[in-house]
């Protein structure tokens, strides 16, 4: 049986009464204070979020998280994508843990770090810049051909990290 006990409570608009003022703030303040303000690493090496501002005088990576990118409508929250923002760390904080499957793909000139939960459906993205790591995204996964793409690349690619 997987234990996710090491995964901290979800953020939701339901806990903030319907306030999406209040949600996005504090949805917001834990993406500042998990993966900006705070020293976040792995494999000895730190972790960095790109500074660019965008809406609101957020950072874009804020953005990228709480929205589909992909979608034509990306003014859109994706609550199952922001709810789990305080994840995000205790992913990369976790990542040796046998509920975290973790794989390295070259794409391009970018050595890609997977971080993934499959029975959470959740992705945490990284690129390992020698030395240090990008903090590229983080997602619930929606859809079931996605989670089997994940699971391919991960019998094809994992679990070896070079460490």
């Amino acid at each position: 049986m997987k234990d996710f006990t090491w995964l901290p409570p979800l953020i939701t608009l339901g806990a903030h009464n319907g306030d999406v003022i209040f949600y996005m703030d504090t949805l917001y303040q834990a993406f500042l204070n998990d993966l900006v303000n705070l020293n976040c690493t792995l494999l000895g090496k730190p972790v960095y979020v790109s500074r660019k501002l965008e809406v609101d005088g957020r950072y874009e990576r804020f953005w990228h998280i709480i929205t589909d990118p992909h979608s034509p409508r990306t003014q859109d929250i994706q609550h199952l994508r922001a709810e789990k923002i305080p994840w995000i760390k205790a992913v990369i904080d976790n990542f040796a843990r046998p509920e975290v499957l973790a794989y390295e793909i070259k794409k391009d000139r970018d050595l890609k770090l997977y971080l993934y939960i499959p029975e959470q459906e959740f992705m945490v993205i990284l690129v390992d810049k020698g030395k240090e790591y990008h903090f590229v995204t983080a997602y619930h996964i929606r859809y079931s051909y996605m989670l089997r793409q994940y699971d391919r690349e991960y019998r094809q690619y994992g679990p070896k990290i070079k460490v």
